[in-house]
């Protein structure tokens, strides 16, 4: 055949060229004649489950009307092995290895904190001891060990080479300590022998690098910055010496506001006007709940004290003994003492007919401060002279026991600890500005800080072991103290004008304040403390008893 007639042929396509073949072409010619089992295009096969497969073959038996049916294992299959192009190289390293898990992989070391193993860290380094090592192995040899060659130095030379040594060795411990030229990483401090407080050092400088947890956190101590309760006092007289705020065990408020008595009730909000004074040009000096909180003594202007049954808006009895107004009362079980502008303190036994039992005589001006210590045997009291005086529960006409002197005014603000009995704190002036905590066993003084402003109250509170103190004039603030180290946790401020009294509640929670401004404000400044055991029930119940016993007399 010619050479055009093979170009004719190829043009039209009458034959395939005599070209190699494709991969795709190759794989079915080299696989036929053996059969491979053909597969059914209806099955679907379940996923990781095992397929049992049989083959069967047919055996001639010589009874031509049997056929045995024999069961065979099911040939492995043969993979073909790919076919190889013409001109195309093997492919080297067929033998795949197999990915090691993630566990087994090696995780690629990360750097130290030291710095690199093959790179002098500069910094854990001690070069001026390196160079005199450098220049002394040059100076003796390699192979001369220290003070092998000092025969050949003369004696000067022997003692400045100890001086070299010791001065740079001052910082590394011992002087006859080894050390290398060059340093990879970095030491544990040594701790030289008796050396416990550099070791408690290190230890404390390692702890602090630890984080804090949550729970080793301190707490941080928060106090109010706005009041809970504002309200109005209107025509309140603006008097330092007067005590015309208290809060009774009943959760009820009692505050003087001229001539007339209001009751506030913290539980509902509700307001109660209790009573009015005799005329317009008396006024109401003084309040103080009794312990059960059903009964209120109202000191007025005119030397009177009043005792009135609250839940039954009924005066019980009024008591004269005083021949000036009664700035001050405190409860002490059934006795009522009572403190005047007179300078005299009277102890008032409200079941007797004849109830001035005992009178306190050393004070030369106003009283203005009574408090009772927590097991009633010893009564306190401030007065505008100055004084301090502890007196002695008894009848008669008596002495004090003890007499604090110290402050540079008025003492208005007295407060027992409730949980030492012989420690009692007390506040001074506007000329004062103090707060003194007495060790009344001693008659000593064992604190006094400087407020730099009136004290007007002082209250304590058991759970939180802490004073608060409210002031008046320049700053009319509350301030808590620790008690242990008497130190300032932080301020309470919202008043525009002086604090002229604070009262604690009965949870020991929240003051209430009142104000030259004619406000009465309610802070929540300590936690709630748990519930009292029934011992404390079956003391308010004798107290209950005692109160009971008041004698209506006239």
């Amino acid at each position: 055949m010619s050479s055009d007639a093979k170009l004719n042929d190829l043009i039209r396509l009458k034959q395939p060229p005599s070209a190699p073949l494709e991969r795709w072409q190759m794989l079915p010619t080299r696989q036929q004649g053996k059969g491979p089992r053909q597969a059914d295009p209806c099955h679907v096969p379940s996923p990781l489950r095992v397929r049992n497969t049989v083959n069967m073959s047919v055996i001639s038996t010589p009874d031509a009307h049997k056929v045995v049916l024999r069961y065979k294992k099911t040939p492995k299959a043969h993979t073909p092995k790919t076919p190889r192009l013409i001109g195309c190289r093997k492919t080297p390293g067929t033998a795949r290895k197999r990915t090691p898990p993630k566990s087994a992989k090696k995780k690629t070391p990360g750097r130290s904190p030291s710095g690199c193993r093959f790179i002098p860290n500069r910094a854990t380094m001690d070069l001026d001891y390196s160079a005199y090592l450098l220049r002394k192995k040059e100076e003796c040899g390699e192979g001369e060990e220290d003070g092998e060659n000092s025969d050949m130095l003369s004696p000067t030379g022997k003692e400045c080479r100890q001086a070299l040594l010791k001065a740079i060795s001052r910082s590394r411990g011992k002087s006859g300590q080894r050390k290398n030229v060059l340093s990879f990483t970095i030491s544990t401090p040594s701790v030289a022998e008796g050396s416990s407080l550099n070791y408690t050092a290190s230890m404390s400088n390692s702890i602090s690098s630890q984080p804090i947890r949550s729970s080793q956190r301190k707490r941080v101590r928060r106090l109010p910055t706005a009041a809970e309760k504002v309200l109005d006092a209107p025509g309140l007289v603006d008097d330092y010496y007067l005590n015309v705020l208290d809060w009774g065990k009943n959760n009820v408020l009692a505050i003087g506001l001229g001539s007339s008595v209001f009751l506030w009730n913290a539980n509902n909000g509700s307001v109660n006007h209790l009573t009015d004074m005799g005329s317009e040009e008396e006024y109401v000096a003084s309040l103080s709940w009794a312990a059960n909180g059903k009964y209120l003594a109202v000191g007025s202007s005119d030397s009177a004290i009043q005792l009135w049954d609250v839940a039954k808006e009924r005066r019980i009895r009024v008591i004269r003994s005083h021949s000036d107004r009664i700035g001050v009362m405190a409860w002490n079980s059934h006795t009522l003492a009572s403190g005047s502008r007179d300078a005299s303190i009277h102890n008032h036994d409200v079941r007797m007919s004849s109830h001035c039992v005992a009178q306190y005589v050393h004070h030369k001006l106003e009283v203005c401060s009574l408090k009772w210590s927590p097991d009633g045997t010893k009564l306190a009291s401030g007065s505008n002279d100055n004084l301090v005086c502890l007196w002695p529960s008894g009848s008669g006409i008596l002495e004090p026991q003890t007499v604090l002197a110290g402050h540079q005014a008025a003492v208005k603000a007295v407060s027992w600890c409730p949980w030492r009995s012989n420690l009692l704190a007390t506040g001074g002036g506007s000329n004062d500005r103090c707060i003194k905590l007495w060790n009344v066993s001693l008659g000593k003084c064992v604190e006094s800080i400087e407020t730099q402003s009136q004290v007007s109250s002082l209250a304590w509170n058991r759970e939180s072991k802490e004073i608060i103190s409210s002031h008046g004039n320049p700053k009319n603030h509350l301030a808590v103290w620790k008690c242990s180290t008497m130190c300032k946790v932080g301020e309470i401020t919202g008043h525009q004008g002086r604090i002229l009294q604070m009262s604690l509640s009965p949870r020991k929670s929240s003051v209430a304040t009142l104000s030259a401004d004619e406000t009465l404000r309610v802070w929540k400044c300590f936690d709630q403390p748990p519930e009292k055991s029934a011992d404390s029930s079956r003391k308010s119940l004798r107290e209950d008893s005692i109160s009971a016993l008041i004698r209506n007399a006239p």
